[in-house]
């Protein structure tokens, strides 16, 4: 698979399933994006992927994908500045 496909394609489709779908299916999205994380561009992370995980930490969620999204906040701080991950998220 090559960049531009999962960036146009298969993202937008966890990121749906991620705001969407049930607990199951939200825990296996959110997982998955914590393995895809490094493989994506700051851009995309910025734009996309932090708007949607503060939506999620806005909804009343679970212990389990509460841990993920923790673990993923942490990758995302790492990959991002964490002054743009701070700006995305508090402001």
């Amino acid at each position: 698979m090559d960049y531009i496909n999962v960036k146009n394609t298969i993202l937008p489709r966890i990121v749906k399933l991620c705001l969407e779908g049930s607990k199951d299916l939200k825990k296996h999205a959110l997982l998955l994006l914590k393995n895809i994380l490094p493989s994506l561009d700051k851009a995309i992370i910025a734009d996309s992927l932090l708007p949607m995980l503060d939506n999620i930490r806005a909804q009343p969620i679970d212990q389990e994908i509460n841990v993920i999204l923790l673990e993923l906040f942490r990758n995302v701080c790492q990959s991002v500045d964490i002054e743009v991950a701070l700006s995305l998220i508090y402001y």
